[in-house]
């Protein structure tokens, strides 16, 4: 899915916007208010990916937003076979 008139999809967008800390969460979400409502979406399909880097930052994102689902989803990961993320961030945002 993309923006109206943009070439990249919206997670690639929303990725290269966030600088993995959480602490850019609310401008994102203030200039694409969507993003709270896709971003546990997002988690997953980087998940299902094994894309890692892309898991963490959008989990750290969606920490501060108290985005819908994002907990399911990384309850989902921590509960897989999956290799390669960091369990401890995980939880951590988790709570």
């Amino acid at each position: 899915m993309t923006f109206p008139g943009e070439e990249k999809s919206q997670a690639d967008l929303v990725e290269a916007l966030a600088d993995g800390t959480g602490r850019d969460a609310r401008s994102i979400a203030a200039g694409r208010p969507e993003v709270t409502q896709l971003i546990a979406s997002w988690i997953r399909e980087a998940a299902h990916a094994g894309n890692w880097t892309r898991v963490d930052k959008f989990a750290n994102l969606a920490a501060p937003l108290r985005a819908p689902g994002v907990g399911g989803a990384l309850q989902e990961i921590l509960d897989s076979d999956a290799v390669g993320f960091n369990k401890e961030d995980l939880v951590e945002i988790l709570g």
